[in-house]
C-alpha cells in the first residue's frame, strides 16, 4: 500500500500553511506572535491533517474536545480521545491520527517553545515540559467550561489592534499551569485504581520513547525495571495485548520512517543513529516490517 507521505506539525509550518498573521473562517483559527488558537471547529476539514501519518510534534499542543470523538496514536500508543477530554501533546511526540467522528471538535491552541519558555520564565511543569510528554484528562463540565474560558480570553486578546505581551504571557501561564492542576487531581484520583500491570507497561513506554533508537533488546529495558526480560514480556502483554519485543519494532520502524520522510539523511546515516550493525541490516529489517525498502518508502 503506498504511504502518505508525513509533514511536521510545527508552529512555524502551519503559520505558513495559513498564510499569514491572521486567517479567521468559520472555524476561527489564529497565528499570531508564537501562538495559534484554534477556538472551535473540525481539525480534520484541513488537508494538513492526514491519517495513518506519522508527525512529529515540534511545539507544544493544548485542547478541549467539545464534540465527538477521534482514534489516534501518541508515542506508538492507541487512544480514544472523546468529548469531556483535556489533551496536552508536548514537545518530541509522534503523533498518528486514525479516524474521527464526522462531528468532531475542539478548542485549544498551539504555542511554540520560545513562547512558552517567556511566559513561564523557563519553569515549565515536569509533567508538561518533559519531553514527548502527553496527557489526556478526563474533565467535568465546569473544568471544560473554565478551560474555554480562557481560551476564549486568549481569542479576544489576539484579535485587538494592540496588547500587551505580558497579559498573553499570564493567559499562556494561567493555562498551562490549569493543566497541571487537573494533572495533579487525575494522578490523585486513578493512584488507588491502578493496577501494577498498568503502571509497569507505563514505565515501559515511556522508557520505550526515551531509548527506542539505539536500545532494541527488552533485556535493556528489564534491567532499567530491575525486573526479568521474562516477567517484563509477560506484563507488556497482558497489559497491551502486544508483545515487548513487537512494541520496541514498532518504535523503531517509527523513528525511521520520520527521517526517511522529513529529513535528507543518507541511509548509512540512519543505520547508525538507530545502532544497527550495517546498513543491510537495517535494509533487510525495515522491509521485514513494512513490506518495503527504506528507499521505497522514501520515494512512496
Amino acid at each position: 500500500m503506498k504511504q502518505r507521505q508525513p509533514k511536521r506539525i510545527s508552529f512555524s509550518e502551519l503559520r505558513e500553511f495559513f498564510k499569514g498573521d491572521l486567517y479567521s473562517d468559520k472555524h476561527m483559527s489564529f497565528y499570531t506572535k508564537g501562538i495559534g488558537v484554534f477556538y472551535q471547529g473540525n481539525i480534520f476539514e484541513y488537508d494538513i491533517i492526514k491519517n495513518d501519518t506519522p508527525y512529529i510534534i515540534e511545539d507544544c499542543r493544548l485542547s478541549v474536545v467539545t464534540r465527538g470523538s477521534a482514534e489516534v496514536s501518541i508515542n506508538m500508543t492507541d487512544r480514544n480521545i472523546t468529548k469531556g477530554m483535556a489533551v496536552f501533546i508536548g514537545t518530541g511526540s509522534i503523533l498518528q491520527v486514525k479516524s474521527g467522528t464526522p462531528d468532531f471538535e475542539l478548542c485549544g491552541m498551539m504555542v511554540s517553545n520560545e513562547r512558552v519558555n517567556m511566559a513561564l520564565n523557563n519553569n515549565i511543569p515536569p509533567a508538561l515540559g518533559s519531553n514527548a510528554a502527553c496527557l489526556l484528562l478526563n474533565i467535568d463540565d465546569e473544568e471544560m467550561d473554565f478551560l474555554h474560558s480562557l481560551v476564549r480570553s486568549i481569542w479576544e486578546l489576539v484579535h485587538k489592534k494592540s496588547y500587551s505581551d505580558d497579559v498573553l504571557n499570564g493567559l499562556i501561564h494561567a493555562v498551562i499551569h490549569y493543566y497541571n492542576y487537573l494533572n495533579n487531581k487525575n494522578e490523585s484520583r486513578n493512584e488507588n485504581g491502578k493496577t501494577h500491570t498498568g503502571d509497569m507497561f507505563d514505565r515501559f513506554i515511556k522508557l520505550l520513547n526515551a531509548h527506542s533508537c539505539t536500545e532494541h533488546s527488552i533485556s535493556f529495558y528489564a534491567d532499567k525495571m530491575c525486573v526479568t526480560p521474562r516477567y517484563l514480556g509477560s506484563v507488556v502483554k497482558e497489559a497491551s495485548g502486544v508483545t515487548a519485543k513487537e512494541w520496541i519494532d514498532r518504535a523503531i520502524i517509527t523513528s525511521a520512517k520520520i527521517m526517511l520522510k522529513h529529513t535528507d539523511k543518507q541511509i548509512v546515516e540512519i543505520t547508525d543513529l538507530l545502532n544497527f550493525t550495517t546498513p543491510s541490516f537495517f535494509c533487510k529489517y525495515f522491509k521485514r516490517i513494512t513490506g518495503m525498502t527504506p528507499q521505497e518508502y522514501r520515494r512512496n
